[in-house]
Order: structure tokens, then C-alpha cells, then sequence
């Protein structure tokens, strides 16, 4: 079983660059005491087009982990949970080892301009092992609107289609589909997995969603408390909603943990992590 051992993240008031990618993640590293021979996989992700396949290399060069799987994981804000995923099989496989799961956010005027919500730029960087003292995590699932929309193809949300929700064409039929599917398809997700695993709404001890003005609305569909809403800061914002949990010293024993991210094609990822015996610090 892989665990979520250590986290970090920090704001920029400036973008991001690969060097702040580098400092955050050796950073995480020395945190959890680990030696670049140990690392078996840097997983790199970000947003859009920001997120290039030589960011994972750099990252693992600056670790002195050449040795390491190397690779860019682009599911826009659910990118988190697809790096999460590949990096439990990486541990799986090499129990001994861990791996390196960084992010980043740039968001620049023309996001703010065209209401891209609260937007904030920063870097993160994670550590999965195989065991230890940390958050489990038992279940990850992902999940395609195609089923939902009745369609056959993977991704029937185009990014004509998702920018529809943001810009002009806010009283189109098209829009209003989108925006219905956004609450409707994720929660529906969720509640899924939660019914696999046997757990409840009223089980889960923090809820770690992805920060935009859809939050106020799967709090609703799911009938608890309204959470902040936390700035969006792209597949960044579970890292950083997780390191305010630990920061804060939120998370007690046994706490259960749901994280519900959304792709730029309206796929949904879902997240169940379990605390251990003890107060964990990260």
C-alpha cells in the first residue's frame, strides 16, 4: 500500500520557474530524509500548456536522481491524482524506493481577465513510499463525462466547450449543460467510490476539493458544510489544501480524507486517504 509520507508548497508572487520546481522538491526531500538513490520516479505536473515534458527531467537531474522514471503528467487540475496513481505502481514495484510528485500554477492576466476565478501562482513537490508513517491511500479512481453525457467519445468536452463556462456565451444552451455536468458528474463520481469503499458522507473528516465556484456547489449536492473556497491554483491546489491540514495540525488519527479533482474535459478524479495512529505532522 502506498502512502503520502511528506508534502510542501509555498505562493509565488512571481511565475514559477523550473529552478523554484527544483528548490521545492529538494526541499520535501530533505524534509523526509531521503537520499537521491531512493528516488525511483520524478512525476512532474502543472496546467495546460505549462506543464512540458523535460520540466520531470530537469527536476530529476537537480535531484541527482537520473537513475529515475522521469515523466509529465498533464490531466489539468486532476493532475494530481494521475501522478498519485502512477507513482503507488512505481513503489509497488520497488518497495524500497520512493517517488517525486511536484507541481506548479501560472496564471497571468489574461486568466484573471476572463474570470478564471481566484487565481494564485505557486510550487509543490510530495513523497509516496510504500509504508511508513503518513496518509494511506486506499483508492484512486478517474473517471470520463462520456458515460455521463450518453456519448462515445473520451473527452466530449472540447476547450471551446469549457471556456463557454467562462467567457461571453454564459446564457447558452451549451453553457448551462456544461455547468449542470461540472456539479452533477464529479459528485455522482464521488459518491460512487464512496459506496465501493463502504464509506459514508458523514465518515469523512476533511474534504479537499479543487478551488473554484463550483466548491459552494458539490458542498451543497453533497449536503455539508460550505467549505472556503481556496484560491485556484490549477492540480497545485490538493497539495496545498493538504499542506494547510498539516500545517495547521488538522489531521488526528484515523481522519479519513476525500479528494475530488476536475479535468479541462470534465473528467473527474477521486482520492480516499486515511490517516494513521497518531497526529500526523508531514
Amino acid at each position: 500500500m502506498a502512502w503520502l509520507t511528506a508534502v510542501q508548497t509555498t505562493h509565488l508572487e512571481e511565475f514559477p520557474t523550473i529552478e523554484h520546481r527544483v528548490s521545492i522538491a529538494k526541499s520535501v526531500v530533505s524534509m523526509a530524509n531521503i537520499s537521491s538513490n531512493q528516488i525511483c520516479a520524478v512525476l512532474s505536473t502543472g496546467i495546460d500548456v505549462y506543464t512540458q515534458p523535460s520540466d520531470s527531467i530537469a527536476i530529476a537531474s537537480g535531484l541527482e536522481a537520473t537513475h529515475a522514471l522521469a515523466a509529465s503528467i498533464n490531466n489539468s487540475c486532476a493532475s494530481i491524482s494521475a501522478a498519485f496513481d502512477i507513482a503507488m505502481h512505481q513503489v509497488d514495484s520497488q518497495p524500497e524506493n520512493v517517488a517525486i510528485v511536484t507541481s506548479s500554477s501560472i496564471f497571468n492576466e489574461i486568466h484573471r481577465d476572463n474570470n478564471w476565478f481566484d487565481c494564485a501562482n505557486g510550487v509543490g513537490a510530495a513523497i509516496i513510499t510504500n509504508g511508513g508513517k503518513g496518509l494511506k491511500i486506499l483508492k484512486i479512481k478517474h473517471e470520463s463525462n462520456a458515460k455521463y453525457f450518453g456519448l462515445k467519445t473520451i473527452e466530449p468536452m472540447d476547450r471551446q466547450g469549457f471556456m463557454l463556462m467562462f467567457n461571453e456565451k454564459k446564457n447558452s444552451s451549451t453553457w448551462k449543460q456544461y455547468r449542470q455536468a461540472a456539479i452533477d458528474f464529479p459528485v455522482s463520481v464521488l459518491k460512487n467510490v464512496l459506496v465501493e469503499m463502504g464509506w459514508t458522507i458523514s465518515d469523512i473528516n476533511h474534504w479537499v476539493f479543487h478551488g473554484s465556484e463550483l466548491t459552494e456547489q458539490w458542498c451543497s449536492a453533497l449536503g455539508i458544510d460550505v467549505m472556503v473556497c481556496a484560491k485556484n491554483m490549477g492540480a497545485l491546489t490538493t497539495l496545498v489544501q493538504l499542506d494547510d491540514l498539516l500545517k495547521n495540525k488538522r489531521i488526528t488519527a484515523r481522519d479519513r480524507i476525500v479528494v475530488l479533482e476536475i479535468g479541462l474535459g470534465m473528467s473527474a478524479s477521486v482520492m480516499l486517504l486515511e490517516n494513521g495512529d497518531e497526529l500526523w505532522t508531514g
